[in-house]
Protein backbone atom coordinates (compact mmCIF):
# COMPACT_ATOMS: atom_id res chain seq x y z
CA UNK A 1 0.00 0.00 0.00
CA UNK A 2 1.40 3.57 -0.65
CA UNK A 3 0.34 6.88 -1.60
CA UNK A 4 -0.19 6.18 -5.46
CA UNK A 5 -0.50 2.95 -5.78
CA UNK A 6 -1.69 -0.17 -3.22
CA UNK A 7 -1.78 -3.83 -4.25
CA UNK A 8 0.71 -6.75 -5.64
CA UNK A 9 2.41 -7.60 -8.48
CA UNK A 10 1.60 -10.10 -10.54
CA UNK A 11 -1.84 -11.93 -11.27
CA UNK A 12 -2.94 -15.48 -9.76
CA UNK A 13 -6.37 -17.39 -8.58
CA UNK A 14 -6.30 -17.79 -4.67
CA UNK A 15 -8.63 -20.31 -3.50
CA UNK A 16 -10.08 -19.08 0.03
CA UNK A 17 -11.07 -21.61 2.83
CA UNK A 18 -14.16 -20.03 5.16
CA UNK A 19 -13.90 -19.26 8.70
CA UNK A 20 -16.18 -22.22 9.08
CA UNK A 21 -14.04 -24.46 7.12
CA UNK A 22 -17.11 -25.89 5.48
CA UNK A 23 -16.02 -24.12 1.97
CA UNK A 24 -13.57 -22.43 -0.05
CA UNK A 25 -13.94 -19.83 -2.96
CA UNK A 26 -11.70 -18.98 -5.83
CA UNK A 27 -10.81 -15.42 -6.27
CA UNK A 28 -8.52 -13.58 -9.12
CA UNK A 29 -6.24 -11.48 -7.15
CA UNK A 30 -3.30 -9.26 -8.31
CA UNK A 31 -2.60 -5.80 -9.74
CA UNK A 32 -2.54 -2.45 -8.77
CA UNK A 33 -5.50 0.11 -8.18
CA UNK A 34 -4.91 4.16 -7.43
CA UNK A 35 -4.77 3.89 -3.11
CA UNK A 36 -7.42 6.85 -3.57
CA UNK A 37 -9.73 3.85 -4.80
CA UNK A 38 -9.06 1.21 -2.83
CA UNK A 39 -12.31 -0.53 -2.13
CA UNK A 40 -14.37 0.39 -4.62
CA UNK A 41 -15.53 -1.52 -7.43
CA UNK A 42 -15.38 -2.05 -11.07
CA UNK A 43 -18.42 -0.87 -13.13
CA UNK A 44 -17.30 -0.82 -16.83
CA UNK A 45 -14.97 -2.96 -18.53
CA UNK A 46 -12.87 0.21 -18.89
CA UNK A 47 -11.81 -0.10 -15.28
CA UNK A 48 -14.47 2.97 -14.13
CA UNK A 49 -15.34 2.54 -10.78
CA UNK A 50 -17.90 3.15 -8.34
CA UNK A 51 -16.61 4.84 -5.31
CA UNK A 52 -17.21 4.80 -1.67
CA UNK A 53 -18.69 7.34 0.46
CA UNK A 54 -15.34 8.91 0.83
CA UNK A 55 -11.79 7.78 -1.24
CA UNK A 56 -9.51 5.86 0.59
CA UNK A 57 -7.68 8.42 2.78
CA UNK A 58 -4.57 8.49 5.04
CA UNK A 59 -6.13 7.95 8.28
CA UNK A 60 -7.60 4.54 6.89
CA UNK A 61 -4.25 3.28 5.25
CA UNK A 62 -2.88 3.67 9.01
CA UNK A 63 -5.69 1.89 10.37
CA UNK A 64 -5.20 -1.09 8.44
CA UNK A 65 -1.17 -0.80 8.98
CA UNK A 66 -1.90 -0.57 12.23
CA UNK A 67 -3.85 -3.68 12.76
CA UNK A 68 -1.53 -6.52 13.92
CA UNK A 69 -4.45 -8.15 15.79
CA UNK A 70 -6.30 -9.23 12.52
CA UNK A 71 -4.83 -12.88 11.66
CA UNK A 72 -5.44 -13.66 15.67
CA UNK A 73 -8.73 -11.60 15.60
CA UNK A 74 -9.98 -13.65 12.04
CA UNK A 75 -8.12 -17.20 12.72
CA UNK A 76 -6.60 -17.63 15.92
CA UNK A 77 -9.16 -16.49 18.93
CA UNK A 78 -11.67 -19.54 19.74
CA UNK A 79 -15.28 -18.07 19.06
CA UNK A 80 -17.76 -16.13 20.82
CA UNK A 81 -21.53 -17.22 19.97
CA UNK A 82 -22.20 -18.53 16.63
CA UNK A 83 -19.49 -18.86 13.90
CA UNK A 84 -16.73 -20.45 13.46
CA UNK A 85 -12.19 -19.00 14.56
CA UNK A 86 -12.98 -15.40 15.18
CA UNK A 87 -16.38 -14.77 15.69
CA UNK A 88 -17.76 -12.10 17.56
CA UNK A 89 -13.57 -10.57 17.46
CA UNK A 90 -13.34 -10.64 13.29
CA UNK A 91 -15.92 -8.04 13.39
CA UNK A 92 -12.81 -5.46 15.03
CA UNK A 93 -11.17 -6.18 11.65
CA UNK A 94 -11.13 -3.79 8.80
CA UNK A 95 -12.24 -5.09 5.45
CA UNK A 96 -11.59 -3.49 2.13
CA UNK A 97 -13.77 -4.86 -1.22
CA UNK A 98 -10.51 -6.30 -2.89
CA UNK A 99 -10.41 -7.08 -6.55
CA UNK A 100 -7.77 -7.57 -10.04
CA UNK A 101 -8.03 -5.31 -12.37
CA UNK A 102 -6.60 -7.72 -15.17
CA UNK A 103 -9.41 -10.08 -14.15
CA UNK A 104 -12.36 -8.40 -16.05
CA UNK A 105 -15.36 -7.39 -13.90
CA UNK A 106 -17.00 -9.82 -11.77
CA UNK A 107 -20.25 -9.61 -9.89
CA UNK A 108 -18.97 -11.46 -6.84
CA UNK A 109 -16.79 -8.94 -5.42
CA UNK A 110 -16.67 -9.24 -2.18
CA UNK A 111 -14.87 -7.83 1.01
CA UNK A 112 -11.95 -9.06 2.37
CA UNK A 113 -10.33 -8.88 5.78
CA UNK A 114 -6.97 -7.02 6.15
CA UNK A 115 -3.92 -6.09 8.47
CA UNK A 116 -0.79 -5.18 9.29
CA UNK A 117 1.65 -6.66 6.50
CA UNK A 118 3.72 -7.48 8.81
CA UNK A 119 1.12 -10.34 10.01
CA UNK A 120 2.92 -12.44 7.29
CA UNK A 121 6.45 -10.56 6.28
CA UNK A 122 7.68 -7.81 7.88
CA UNK A 123 10.32 -6.54 5.03
CA UNK A 124 8.81 -6.14 1.60
CA UNK A 125 11.38 -8.50 0.53
CA UNK A 126 8.67 -10.88 -1.06
CA UNK A 127 7.35 -8.13 -3.49
CA UNK A 128 10.54 -7.00 -4.31
CA UNK A 129 11.59 -10.29 -5.33
CA UNK A 130 7.88 -10.70 -6.81
CA UNK A 131 9.30 -7.27 -8.99
CA UNK A 132 12.18 -8.87 -10.19
CA UNK A 133 14.94 -6.87 -8.17
CA UNK A 134 18.46 -8.51 -7.39
CA UNK A 135 19.85 -5.95 -5.19
CA UNK A 136 18.07 -5.70 -2.06
CA UNK A 137 18.77 -3.48 1.28
CA UNK A 138 16.98 -4.30 4.86
CA UNK A 139 16.75 -1.93 7.99
CA UNK A 140 15.40 -4.45 10.15
CA UNK A 141 14.63 -2.35 13.94
CA UNK A 142 13.70 -5.81 15.61
CA UNK A 143 12.93 -5.81 19.42
CA UNK A 144 14.66 -9.30 19.13
CA UNK A 145 18.32 -8.84 19.81
CA UNK A 146 20.99 -10.32 17.41
CA UNK A 147 22.81 -13.41 19.49
CA UNK A 148 26.32 -12.94 19.62
CA UNK A 149 26.50 -17.30 20.91
CA UNK A 150 24.16 -18.60 18.53
CA UNK A 151 26.45 -20.59 16.05
CA UNK A 152 23.75 -20.63 13.15
CA UNK A 153 26.00 -23.13 11.15
CA UNK A 154 25.50 -25.78 14.13
CA UNK A 155 22.15 -24.76 15.55
CA UNK A 156 18.37 -23.95 14.42
CA UNK A 157 16.78 -20.83 15.18
CA UNK A 158 15.21 -20.72 18.56
CA UNK A 159 13.20 -17.57 20.08
CA UNK A 160 15.70 -15.02 20.90
CA UNK A 161 18.54 -15.70 18.61
CA UNK A 162 17.56 -13.50 16.07
CA UNK A 163 14.26 -11.26 14.46
CA UNK A 164 11.40 -14.35 13.70
CA UNK A 165 11.04 -13.03 10.09
CA UNK A 166 14.64 -13.57 9.08
CA UNK A 167 14.79 -17.78 9.50
CA UNK A 168 11.51 -17.74 7.88
CA UNK A 169 13.01 -16.34 4.28
CA UNK A 170 15.28 -19.41 4.71
CA UNK A 171 12.32 -21.56 5.13
CA UNK A 172 13.15 -22.16 9.10
CA UNK A 173 10.01 -20.03 10.13
CA UNK A 174 10.37 -20.45 14.28
CA UNK A 175 6.82 -18.44 14.16
CA UNK A 176 6.87 -17.54 18.26
CA UNK A 177 5.50 -14.13 17.34
CA UNK A 178 1.26 -13.76 17.93
CA UNK A 179 0.51 -12.57 15.25
CA UNK A 180 3.52 -13.54 12.32
CA UNK A 181 2.49 -16.32 10.23
CA UNK A 182 5.86 -16.51 8.29
CA UNK A 183 5.31 -20.35 7.10
CA UNK A 184 4.99 -19.31 3.26
CA UNK A 185 7.96 -16.91 3.18
CA UNK A 186 10.34 -19.75 1.89
CA UNK A 187 12.13 -17.42 -0.74
CA UNK A 188 15.82 -17.91 -0.27
CA UNK A 189 18.31 -21.57 0.01
CA UNK A 190 18.58 -22.44 3.21
CA UNK A 191 22.45 -22.59 3.06
CA UNK A 192 22.12 -18.69 2.90
CA UNK A 193 20.98 -18.36 6.91
CA UNK A 194 24.12 -19.08 8.69
CA UNK A 195 26.24 -17.11 6.22
CA UNK A 196 24.45 -13.81 6.93
CA UNK A 197 23.95 -14.62 10.66
CA UNK A 198 27.98 -15.18 11.01
CA UNK A 199 27.99 -12.10 8.89
CA UNK A 200 26.08 -9.79 11.22
CA UNK A 201 27.30 -11.12 14.34
CA UNK A 202 30.85 -10.29 12.70
CA UNK A 203 29.81 -6.86 11.72
CA UNK A 204 28.47 -6.50 15.52
CA UNK A 205 31.93 -7.29 17.30
CA UNK A 206 33.32 -4.69 15.07
CA UNK A 207 31.28 -2.26 17.08
CA UNK A 208 30.91 -0.40 14.44
CA UNK A 209 26.61 -1.56 14.02
CA UNK A 210 25.54 -5.08 12.59
CA UNK A 211 25.83 -4.78 8.82
CA UNK A 212 26.54 -7.35 6.46
CA UNK A 213 26.12 -8.20 2.73
CA UNK A 214 25.47 -12.01 1.68
CA UNK A 215 25.06 -13.20 -2.03
CA UNK A 216 21.60 -15.72 -1.74
CA UNK A 217 19.88 -17.64 -4.21
CA UNK A 218 16.18 -18.08 -4.49
CA UNK A 219 14.13 -21.11 -4.48
CA UNK A 220 10.31 -21.01 -6.27
CA UNK A 221 7.74 -20.00 -3.92
CA UNK A 222 4.28 -20.52 -5.64
CA UNK A 223 2.18 -18.11 -3.77
CA UNK A 224 4.18 -15.11 -3.25
CA UNK A 225 5.47 -15.83 -7.69
CA UNK A 226 9.23 -16.62 -6.93
CA UNK A 227 11.07 -18.24 -9.34
CA UNK A 228 13.66 -20.78 -8.18
CA UNK A 229 17.38 -20.02 -9.31
CA UNK A 230 17.96 -16.41 -9.17
CA UNK A 231 21.13 -14.61 -7.34
CA UNK A 232 20.03 -11.50 -4.89
CA UNK A 233 22.27 -9.66 -3.66
CA UNK A 234 20.98 -9.43 0.28
CA UNK A 235 22.09 -6.55 2.80
CA UNK A 236 20.99 -5.93 6.11
CA UNK A 237 21.17 -3.20 8.76
CA UNK A 238 19.99 -5.05 12.23
CA UNK A 239 19.12 -2.87 14.77
CA UNK A 240 21.76 -3.32 17.54
CA UNK A 241 23.79 -1.17 20.66
CA UNK A 242 26.94 -0.96 18.68
CA UNK A 243 29.71 -0.26 21.45
CA UNK A 244 32.07 2.14 20.11
CA UNK A 245 28.75 4.40 19.68
CA UNK A 246 27.74 4.13 23.18
CA UNK A 247 31.39 5.37 23.66
CA UNK A 248 31.60 8.38 22.16
CA UNK A 249 28.04 9.21 24.06
CA UNK A 250 28.80 11.72 27.14
CA UNK A 251 28.65 9.68 29.88
CA UNK A 252 25.57 10.83 31.29
CA UNK A 253 23.40 10.06 28.20
CA UNK A 254 25.06 6.93 27.59
CA UNK A 255 24.50 6.05 31.23
CA UNK A 256 20.41 7.36 30.96
CA UNK A 257 20.10 5.04 27.55
CA UNK A 258 20.50 2.24 30.09
CA UNK A 259 18.94 3.27 32.93
CA UNK A 260 16.50 5.63 32.65
CA UNK A 261 12.60 4.53 32.37
CA UNK A 262 12.65 7.46 29.60
CA UNK A 263 14.29 4.91 27.50
CA UNK A 264 13.28 1.57 28.41
CA UNK A 265 13.97 -0.90 26.18
CA UNK A 266 16.96 1.18 24.19
CA UNK A 267 17.42 0.72 21.19
CA UNK A 268 14.26 -1.92 20.28
CA UNK A 269 11.64 0.45 21.81
CA UNK A 270 8.12 -2.40 21.97
CA UNK A 271 6.27 -0.94 18.92
CA UNK A 272 2.94 -3.21 20.88
CA UNK A 273 3.71 -1.37 24.48
CA UNK A 274 5.50 2.14 23.73
CA UNK A 275 3.33 3.66 21.40
CA UNK A 276 3.82 7.86 22.83
CA UNK A 277 7.81 7.99 22.57
CA UNK A 278 9.29 11.06 24.01
CA UNK A 279 11.06 13.45 22.01
CA UNK A 280 14.54 12.56 23.66
CA UNK A 281 13.88 8.59 22.84
CA UNK A 282 13.30 9.56 19.54
CA UNK A 283 16.47 11.77 18.65
CA UNK A 284 18.64 9.26 21.17
CA UNK A 285 17.49 6.49 18.44
CA UNK A 286 17.46 8.47 15.71
CA UNK A 287 20.88 9.63 16.29
CA UNK A 288 21.96 5.96 16.69
CA UNK A 289 20.74 5.12 13.49
CA UNK A 290 22.21 7.69 11.54
CA UNK A 291 25.42 7.01 13.36
CA UNK A 292 25.36 3.39 11.73
CA UNK A 293 24.67 4.45 8.35
CA UNK A 294 27.64 6.86 8.42
CA UNK A 295 29.85 3.89 9.79
CA UNK A 296 28.66 2.23 6.87
CA UNK A 297 28.27 4.52 4.35
CA UNK A 298 30.82 2.95 1.66
CA UNK A 299 28.71 -0.50 1.92
CA UNK A 300 25.49 1.27 1.89
CA UNK A 301 25.82 3.81 -0.97
CA UNK A 302 27.30 1.03 -3.27
CA UNK A 303 24.10 -1.05 -2.87
CA UNK A 304 21.64 1.81 -2.79
CA UNK A 305 23.29 3.29 -5.83
CA UNK A 306 20.72 2.81 -8.79
CA UNK A 307 22.36 0.25 -11.52
CA UNK A 308 24.04 1.74 -14.25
Amino acid sequence: MGGQWSGTHGFRDVAYASRRGDSAKTIPVGGFVETWALGAVPVTADGAVALNKKPFSLADAVGVASMAPSRVFGQDLPPVGPGGPGAGFFALVPAIRMWAPDAGLDDAVEPQAVGDGGNLENYGVLHLLQRGHSRIVVFDCSETALSTTWDAFADPPTKGDVDEYIPALFGEPVNYGVEAMEKDDHVFESEGLPRLIQALQAANATGNGAVANVTVTTVANEIYGVEAGRVVDLTFVYLDLPEKWLASLPAETANASLTSKEFRGFPRYSTFFYLALTPSAVSLLAHLCSWVVFQNAELLAEKLAPPP
